[in-house]
């Protein structure tokens, strides 16, 4: 895995190297993320030449020309998708710099900044933002609004601390911050779950957020060298991560595949020298292996608490998976399983069971219902005939309360309805249109997440949810909610972000105890008065609907405490 600082010296010479002029720019490499956005015409290094043709404008560099300062006329190209400056002395943005809503990139490496305007929260497209080595000292909460960002590069600066809201960054993947002044992270860091490397060397930490094991789903690598950590703290972090290629950089380190702790082995990524001894193994790393088969002496590894195959070639699992007595989470995601062995039923300690991407595994054994510890389960793109048959064998799960489903070509059956300890429970990206009535019966449920799908409706049903904390029903093509979902008197958060809602119900009032209430990106004319009964909201997001901008300055006086965004 590379460091931030080769990874992004990588990036910036293909992208600084790319920038010349020509009728057929070939596509340009943009972020750590490694994806690619495709140039209408040409790549701009002069404004003037730009200046002539402005709407077909969309990539321009201006890197190493000495500005300093922002060059206004840039915000006639409404059409950018990527704007390059870096290597100049430009100390401030505009906060005209609002009207480029078609940036999806933004490199500014090397240059004066001390602040950032509030209004780089309104670059809605952006995916990338390279702001390392400036003078920044702190950041704007509005950055946090940046929903699509998934690259966000800030080393060396002199960052004291991140906006709390950091967390709200969900797409985000790469976040660089090395060389900064932080001493304290934000909690909301660990809602970040899409992150895959993360830089914090030469910082003044000396502890991570609670709950930084949340980053497992998705981290491979952390750096934090030079920093304030005790070994206690250190202990913590690598137990809490054991999937995660740490680096701490003093002379305790030591490798991932020989990190230790009191009682044996923490971590180790090669199965060879796992194998020399066994019984002191905790936690087993394979992911990205190649591996086309799992040796039977996988049963040998009786201490075993974590075990990760995610990214092989694996087809079955060995029968002797069934003796791994203390095996707490297990990562069977990306492989092309056709099956699990009835022996996964002898896991009675499993808490976590990842089965994502496995395109050819046909149906659950019946066993996987006898498992009294199982708390959370990811399922998804999967070759599933019948998706209420394997809900059944669910049921009988009596701790069964985080469900991740993802990719259903069909609609929700209503076995779902069976699964009544459900706290959190999360379709994605799912073809559904509306959702079950018998989900009614799950008044356990506190988290409910139907995402980037095919939502039409929802049900009268949803009224039954008594105990729902937050709902997230962004990406859908929902046009109208029911009146009964004011009776979700209990609901925090609400996200309707990206729908096709015209109105809002008058019953939408009765939310009092909301607090974050997201309708941007729908057809929104003129909102509810009963609005005005939720005293308690703290943010209200209505960016690109179609209301007035009267009733847009009325919202700030009934809402002087809450932060609005639109």
């Amino acid at each position: 895995m590379f460091n931030f600082l080769t990874r992004s010296f990588i990036i910036i010479v293909l992208f600084l190297s790319s920038l010349v002029e020509t009728s057929a720019a070939q596509n340009l490499i943009v972020g750590n993320t490694g994806k690619f956005i495709s140039p209408n015409g040409k790549i701009y290094n002069s404004l003037a030449e730009a200046l002539k043709e402005p709407q077909k404008v969309t990539n321009l560099s201006l890197a190493r020309q000495k500005l300093t300062e922002f060059p206004h006329a840039i915000l006639k190209l409404t059409n950018l998708v990527s704007l390059d400056l870096s290597q100049n002395q430009i100390k401030t943005l505009p906060v005209g710099i609002a009207s480029l809503k078609n940036l999806q990139a933004l490199y500014l490496i090397k240059n004066s900044l001390e602040v950032l305007p509030g209004q780089i929260g309104d670059l809605e497209r952006l995916k990338v933002l390279y702001l390392t080595g400036n003078k920044l000292a702190s950041l704007p909460a509005a950055l946090t609004q940046l929903a699509e960002l998934e690259d966000l590069n800030l080393e060396g600066n002199q960052i004291e601390s991140l906006p709390s809201e950091i967390g709200n960054l969900i797409h985000l993947q790469f976040l660089g911050l090395r060389d900064n002044h932080l001493k304290k992270l934000p909690e909301s860091l660990i809602k970040l779950n899409q992150l895959k490397l993360l830089g914090l060397d030469n910082n003044q930490l000396n502890q991570m957020p609670k709950g930084i094991g949340k980053l497992n789903i998705k981290l491979e690598t952390l750096h934090l060298k030079d920093n304030l950590f005790s070994e206690a703290e250190k202990q913590r972090i690598v137990a809490e991560l054991p999937s995660v290629d740490l680096t701490f950089g003093d002379k305790s380190e030591l490798l991932p595949s020989e990190i230790m702790r009191q009682d044996g082995f923490i971590s180790i990524t090669n199965l060879k020298l796992a194998l020399s001894n066994p019984r002191t193994v905790v936690s087993l790393d394979l992911h990205n292996q190649k591996l086309s088969a799992l040796p039977p002496e996988i049963g040998l590894f009786e201490n075993l608490e974590s075990l990760n195959l995610e990214n092989n070639l694996l087809s079955s699992l060995p029968i002797e998976i069934g003796k791994l007595k203390k095996l707490k989470e297990l990562t069977l995601a990306n492989n092309f399983l056709t099956q699990l062995p009835v022996e996964i039923g002898h896991l009675q300690k499993l808490k976590s069971l990842s089965l994502n991407d496995n395109k050819t595994l046909a149906s659950l054994p019946a066993e996987m219902g006898t498992l009294p510890k199982l708390t959370y389960l990811q399922i998804g793109n999967v070759g599933f005939n019948n998706w209420g048959d394997e809900l059944v064998k669910l049921q009988s799960l009596p701790n069964l309360t985080t469900l991740y489903l993802s990719w259903i070509k069909s609609e929700l059956p209503p076995q779902i309805g069976l699964l009544k300890n459900l706290h959190d429970f999360t379709c994605h990206g799912c073809q559904i249109t509306t959702l079950p009535t018998e989900m009614g019966s799950m008044v356990n449920l506190e988290e409910l997440n139907i995402t980037k799908g095919t939502l039409i409706s929802l049900p009268p049903q949803i009224s039954q949810l008594v105990g729902l904390k937050k709902l997230d029903l962004s990406d859908n093509q929902l046009k109208q909610l029911p009146p009964e979902i004011g009776q979700l008197k209990e609901l925090r958060e609400l996200n309707l972000t990206r729908n096709q809602l015209g109105s809002l119900p008058a019953e939408i009032g009765q939310l009092i105890h909301l607090e974050d209430l997201a309708i941007a990106f729908n057809q929104i004319q003129k909102l509810p008065a009963t609005l005005k009964e939720l005293t308690g909201l703290k943010r209200l997001i209505l960016k690109e609907n179609k209301i007035s901008p009267e009733e847009l300055a009325g919202l700030k006086n009934s809402f002087p405490n809450t932060q609005l965004f639109y």
